[in-house]
């Protein structure tokens, strides 16, 4: 009976919930690991993004090309932005109506809770992918 409380407290005490990544983070440079561990045969990175996780399952992502809001979810080891509209910033009254899959990323919440990297399709180079890496801000 013992040894099955404590392998229920370890299971229940290891689990994360949605209020773990709630917080507005920014974006850093990626470290070589993770540019090998993600294989995007490229050493590209986004810079100068904003991520909001909202406490109600929402978000916004704001780069220097992209604007994109719609709902995330935390699936085992990742954070998954669902978009609902997403604009260019070149155009930002009209929404990208095509491909909204394209801009559907996610994101490997690292050992600390503090940390999201992932890769993003480069929609310009096929097969290729740019490194994006955000941090909790204080």
């Amino acid at each position: 009976m013992k040894l099955f409380l404590l392998a229920l407290f370890i299971v229940v005490s290891s689990c994360k919930t949605n209020k773990n990544y709630i917080g507005q983070y920014v974006n850093v440079k990626p470290s070589k690991q993770e540019f090998k561990s993600f294989k995007t045969k490229s050493s590209l990175y986004i810079t100068n993004s904003k991520l909001s996780l909202n406490k109600d399952s929402t978000y916004l992502y704001k780069s220097c090309g992209l604007l994109s809001y719609g709902n995330w979810i935390f699936n085992n080891d990742s954070i998954i932005l669902k978009p609902k509209k997403v604009f260019s910033m070149s155009d930002s009254i009209n929404p990208i109506k095509n491909d909204l899959e394209n801009y559907t990323f996610r994101f490997k919440a690292l050992e600390s809770d503090n940390v999201l990297v992932g890769k993003v399709k480069d929609l310009e180079k096929p097969g290729t992918y740019l490194m994006n890496k955000f941090v909790l801000e204080d």
